[in-house]
């Protein structure tokens, strides 16, 4: 009786191990695997058998983000120095710190900053909630690095000599330059950039002047402006995806040589239509070339002040998504399609569709848009807090019976 029971106990453990596959897998993959996890996480499976216990430190991917509660600011320090101690990976493809609301001492910041640059980084992505007020130099001489995210630092001063030769991704958020000269040395130096983001950033201004960057690049591809006081003046021959928020009418956008530009997205808000005119015309001109159009916010309603006389034309654009619009934009929006002869889709946003059911009747400027033959689709956003599941219906209904040029075109009514 006892032979059997001893038989099946091995059995049993023999299918246990059988079970646990991917702890057979060799070292590299196993802290490839881990590499997907926050480094906390990854740590976590040391705990799981001795077989695990030390694979968190083959992981090239680190991922640190401070906890919320102010009393783990000691603890998380501890383990960031820990983890960087033990690391055994002869490299570090990707370094992520977001002290979140704590604040850190600099000498901590630059040393774990400069253990990833030591270690070769090609993505690094450092938030520091405006607590950091200098950058190591080493930073600007990292030649793998191939991405840098940088957000909420005090102020930059680059370096005389700066070496990116291999970067290709700069996003800059919260940033405030110390001289309009950091940016423009620190872009420079990036000969190999085909992406571009600079959001909320500032620099010192006199008198309320503002300052005046150049962005020239062959290379560049994707672009996203939204910052105050800086007019910049953009010349990239390969530029395919512009996005540009402006929230002062004393800052301007200059585009030269967008022949490739696919996506342009626009959100521009103004007080004097006096002083958006020439900057806003050139800047609808110089779009002209896009396949895909999106005016966020009130930018078409702005337009709508001064475009009447000067409609440009579209010969590319098959996709135009229009936020805000009132009687004077749907208006506009005739002369639109009529210049726009490859329009496929059409969208509309935070426009309030409010259908009447006591007149069955949908708003006039609704049936002031003759849909044109060319557009495939057409969709209109309602405010669905102030109509029933009834009252949506009727008015999809009402919607599919106003006349229209084209009997393919689709009309959607979504949320």
């Amino acid at each position: 009786m006892s032979r059997p029971l001893k038989f099946s106990k091995v059995s049993e453990m023999e299918d246990q191990e059988d079970t646990d596959m991917i702890s057979r897998l060799p070292d590299e993959l196993l802290g490839y695997m881990l590499s997907f996890l926050l480094t906390k996480s990854a740590v976590g499976t040391s705990i799981l058998s001795s077989r695990w216990r030390y694979l968190h430190m083959l992981t090239n991917c680190l991922s640190f983000k401070a906890p919320f509660e102010v009393r783990q600011k000691k603890a998380f320090k501890k383990f960031v120095n820990r983890v960087l101690l033990l690391h055994k990976a002869s490299s570090i493809e990707k370094f992520s710190l977001d002290c979140g609301q704590h604040v850190f001492d600099d000498l901590d910041l630059h040393t774990w900053v400069t253990v990833a640059i030591s270690k070769g980084v090609e993505q690094l992505h450092l938030s520091f909630n405006g607590q950091l007020k200098a950058l190591p130099h080493c930073l600007f001489s990292s030649p793998k690095l191939v991405e840098l995210k940088l957000t909420c630092i005090r102020g930059i001063q680059v370096p005389k000599s700066i070496d990116l030769p291999n970067l290709k991704i700069l996003h800059l958020r919260a940033i405030k330059f110390r001289c309009t000269g950091s940016f423009q040395k620190l872009f420079s130096a990036c000969s190999l950039l085909q992406e571009l983001e600079v959001v909320h950033c500032e620099w010192p201004t006199y008198l309320y002047t503002s300052n005046h960057l150049c962005i020239s690049s062959r290379k560049l591809k994707r672009l996203t402006i939204n910052s105050l006081w800086a007019d910049f003046e953009v010349d990239a021959p390969n530029l395919a995806y512009l996005h540009y928020t402006k929230d002062d009418e004393h800052i301007a956008l200059s585009l030269r040589n967008s022949s490739c530009l696919i996506t342009a997205i626009l959100d521009l808000h103004f007080t004097d239509s006096d002083l958006i005119q020439p900057v806003a015309l050139a800047l609808i001109k110089a779009v002209g070339h896009a396949k895909e159009l999106q005016l966020l916010g009130e930018t078409s309603e702005y337009l709508t002040c001064f475009m009447d006389d000067h409609i440009p034309s579209y010969p590319n654009m098959v996709n135009l998504r229009l936020g805000y619009c009132t009687d004077a934009t749907w208006k506009y929006v005739v002369h639109w399609l009529a210049n726009s002869p490859r329009l496929e889709t059409l969208i509309f946003e935070q426009r309030l569709l409010s259908f009447n059911m006591e007149t069955d009747e949908w708003p006039t400027d609704v049936e002031l848009v003759p849909f044109s033959s060319r557009v495939k689709r057409l969709s209109l956003y309602k405010d669905h807090h102030k109509m029933s599941k009834d009252e949506e219906l009727q008015a999809s209904n009402e919607l599919l019976m106003l006349p229209r040029a084209s009997r393919t075109c689709v009309v959607h009514l979504t949320k």
